[in-house]
């Protein structure tokens, strides 16, 4: 294992699986630390552009990004295929090789997932396929939930399905400017919830 390998190993153990930043639904579990977008009232390509702006505020294209798959070994979606028999396609296609961990330690003890875990691999923004995934994402064909992390800027964008999507960051400031150019976008519901707690 190289020297940066390890280290990503130490930080994601302690940044994902210790402090358990991305345990879903992020929105609900971090309160204060994120923000909630609606793509239901903008078309597919804008929905695809906004997430695209999103992803150039947390990534250079040679910026390493850490992939997160939510997965469940007995969990089947609505059409009863297998959840994580279809994610791991994304591995191949996306050239996500380096897988760095599995685990997975949910604060809730009632999520009702006997198996729940997730893959952590490591990969270049330059070397992601972002366009086809949000083809399928858009259009409701991805299979599985997905998270998109900068360890450096401490944010994370998650994909959970065509209405809308989280991003979340440990970094109030950095979580104020997104907010401040986002806002427009973000879901009128949780607007006075997610204002009220930036003012905190």
């Amino acid at each position: 294992m190289s020297k940066a390998d390890k280290n990503y190993k130490e930080r994601i153990e302690e940044y994902l699986f210790e402090k358990n930043w991305i345990e879903a639904p992020l929105f609900h579990n971090n309160k204060g630390k994120v923000l909630r977008f609606d793509l239901e009232s903008k078309s597919e390509t804008g929905s695809a552009e906004l997430i695209k702006n999103m992803f150039d505020d947390l990534f250079f294209e040679n910026s390493d990004m850490l992939v997160v798959f939510y997965g469940n070994v007995d969990k089947t979606n609505r059409q009863g295929n297998i959840e994580w028999q279809l994610g791991k396609r994304y591995f191949k296609r996306f050239s996500l090789k380096k897988i760095l961990q599995k685990n997975y330690t949910s604060k809730n003890e009632d999520s009702g997932d006997e198996n729940p875990y997730l893959v952590v691999c490591l990969t270049k923004r330059c070397k992601f396929n972002l366009k086809k995934l949000l083809s399928e994402y858009l259009e409701d064909e991805h299979t599985c939930q997905m998270a998109f992390i900068s360890l450096k800027k401490g944010a994370t964008i998650q994909l959970y399905d065509s209405r809308g999507l989280d991003l979340m960051s440990v970094d109030k400031n950095f979580l104020k400017m997104l907010y401040k150019k986002y806002e427009q976008d973000i879901i009128e519901f949780n607007k006075k919830e997610i204002t009220e707690s930036l003012d905190t």
